[in-house]
């Protein structure tokens, strides 16, 4: 079997290239170089080494800033599931902050407590009894 003649030609390449994008465009996901690939019934080195200029354009709009149409259901959806997500990073980040100072506020807290205890020990002359160590039998 001669792989020269199984390459594809070109035009054909740009065909699926097309039909890649527009998919992408319609259904809201990023274009693929392997998508194309496939659809030519290549493997994806073979697709990038063979038509290096389609896959650098596929890599591009695979980089620009995502448009969907608006009517797309799943432009919606994707739309509702970013926000969702930075959302949900923002109060992730919110409370994480709130925790930390919940953890300052603590040390703070329990330091402050130890410092007081001592001086009232130290006021009501107050001696602190050391608990008993059990021995152990060897």
């Amino acid at each position: 079997m001669n792989r020269a003649t199984d390459i594809p030609t070109p035009e054909q390449a740009r065909r699926a290239r097309d039909k890649v994008l527009a998919n992408a465009a319609s259904t809201g996901r990023r274009p693929s170089v392997l998508e194309v690939a496939r659809a030519l019934g290549l493997p994806n080195t073979t697709f990038r080494r063979q038509f290096p200029d389609i896959a650098r354009e596929i890599g591009e709009a695979r980089r620009a800033p995502h448009t969907v149409s608006s009517t797309s259901p799943a432009a919606t959806d994707h739309a509702r599931l970013v926000a969702r997500n930075a959302k949900l990073r923002r109060e992730n980040h919110q409370l994480r902050q709130n925790l930390n100072l919940a953890v300052a506020n603590i040390q703070r807290l329990t330091l402050t407590v130890h410092k007081l205890r001592a001086e009232l020990e130290a006021a009501n002359s107050v001696s602190r009894i050391q608990p008993r160590t059990q021995f152990t039998k060897n």
